[in-house]
């Protein structure tokens, strides 16, 4: 007859580190995508995926004219995310922003190939194909 084991209290003390880790990055993760409509959740997400708290920072930066910033916060966004259309339209917008109408054209270019769920690429690239 076979004895059952218990678990011992190192893989029990292991599974619980590994579910409150798993339970931070969830509730982080949660932070940056409403940090789109409350900017103050900013505040608690670790740096390593804040990939819409980086583009929340751009948008603002946009509004306020600050073209450097911008720049710096939507390759951010899209470091963090280089598949997202939204990353990519941002970036192109903060490039045009800033004066570098070439950089955005590839940009926007790269954001129109995945697909046409950002309005602002869509824009862009419609403009584009009127004027040429």
């Amino acid at each position: 007859m076979a004895v059952k084991r218990r678990p011992g209290r190192i893989a029990v003390v292991f599974a619980l580190a590994a579910a409150a880790a798993y339970g931070a990055l969830a509730i982080a993760s949660a932070a940056d995508r409403l940090a789109r409509t409350d900017p103050r959740l900013s505040a608690l997400v670790p740096p390593a995926i804040a990939a819409t708290t980086e583009q929340v920072r751009a948008h603002k930066a946009l509004r306020e004219g600050q073209a450097r910033p911008a720049r710096r916060h939507a390759r951010a966004a899209v470091a963090l995310a280089p598949l997202d259309p939204a990353a990519l339209g941002l970036l192109g917008t903060a490039e045009l922003v800033a004066g570098a109408p070439d950089s955005a054209a590839r940009i926007f270019a790269a954001g129109g190939r995945l697909g046409w769920r950002d309005a602002v690429t869509q824009a862009y690239l419609f403009e584009q194909a009127m004027a040429g």
